[in-house]
C-alpha cells in the first residue's frame, strides 16, 4: 500500500480524517506525530513505534520536510509496497527497525512528487478549501 499524504489548506479536515481512519484501526495501533511540536529530524521522534503500530500519521509536516526517509520499504511477493520501515531508537536500547503497514503524512502544501521512486512509494490526496472550523457540531 503506498503511503498516503493529505495535502491540503488548513481546516480542510485532513488531520480530522486521518484521526477517524485511526479510529478505526485502532488507537493502540496508530502512532500519531505532531510535526509541529517536535523537531522531525530528533533520533527519537519514532520511538512510540512498536511491533504492534499498523498506522503511522505525521502532522504538520514542513515544506523541507524529507520523503526520502520511506525508500526503505518492504515488498510481498507480487511486489507491492507491504510496509515502511523505521528506524526507531529507545532510549537505553539498541536501535531496531520496525514494518509499518500505512503511513498517512499531512501537508498544507501540494509536495513535489517527482520522480518514479517517489511515484511508486506515495499517493497524494488533494483536499479542497474549506473552512472545518466553522461547522458545529453537538458536543
Amino acid at each position: 500500500m503506498k503511503a498516503k499524504i493529505f495535502a491540503g489548506p488548513a481546516y480542510s479536515g485532513k488531520t480530522r480524517t486521518a484521526k477517524m481512519i485511526s479510529e478505526y484501526i485502532g488507537k493502540d495501533k496508530t502512532v500519531f506525530i505532531d510535526a509541529k511540536q517536535m523537531k522531525i529530524d530528533n533520533h527519537f521522534v519514532f520511538e512510540e513505534i512498536n511491533f504492534n503500530t499498523e498506522l503511522v500519521i505525521i502532522d504538520d509536516v514542513p515544506e523541507d520536510f524529507s520523503l526520502e526517509r520511506f525508500y526503505d520499504v518492504e515488498y510481498d511477493e507480487n511486489n507491492e509496497i507491504k510496509g515502511y520501515y523505521f528506524l526507531v531508537n529507545k532510549r537505553c536500547l539498541p536501535p531496531r527497525r520496525y514494518s509499518v503497514s500505512k503511513v498517512i503524512i499531512i501537508a498544507n502544501f501540494l509536495p513535489n512528487i517527482t520522480g518514479e521512486s517517489l511515484k511508486r512509494r506515495f499517493e497524494i490526496v488533494e483536499f479542497p478549501t474549506c473552512d472545518l472550523s466553522k461547522i458545529k457540531t453537538e458536543e
